[in-house]
């Protein structure tokens, strides 16, 4: 589920520090299944100013799926963007996100074959 995507819920990040790991969870909601939020966790590690390698682990209907990519952007006060690569190499998605009061909001787009939209979510 990682693309152009990524959320937050009731994220410290704003409060992390940026030298170290950061963990983010929330949930996201997949628009074939509008309306379910589901469970994902973004752990972040430090690869550059504002940037960092990233593993997304995530509810996905009855699986936990685990993406690997990279995120990009102000983790206070945005933009942010990421990445994500499923194991395979068969499917990548992307994010589009703003941060407001700590909280990662995001919109997630596959981009395995071109740029489609896959839903929204938040990380925290």
């Amino acid at each position: 589920m990682v693309g152009c995507f990524l959320g937050i819920s009731s994220l410290q990040a704003a409060d992390a520090n940026p030298s170290g790991k950061i963990t983010l969870t929330g949930t996201y909601i997949w628009s074939n299944q509008p309306g379910k939020a589901m469970n994902i966790k973004a752990e972040l590690t430090p690869d550059g100013s504002q940037q960092w390698k990233a593993v997304y682990i995530f509810d996905h209907g009855e699986k936990t799926m685990t993406y690997t990519g990279r995120i990009t952007g102000d983790l206070k006060k945005g933009p942010v963007q990421g990445t994500a690569v499923k194991e395979t190499g068969k499917r990548s998605f992307c994010l589009e996100s703003t941060v407001t009061n700590g909280v990662l909001n995001f919109n997630h787009f596959e981009t395995t074959r071109g740029k489609v939209p896959t839903g929204t979510g938040a990380l925290k």
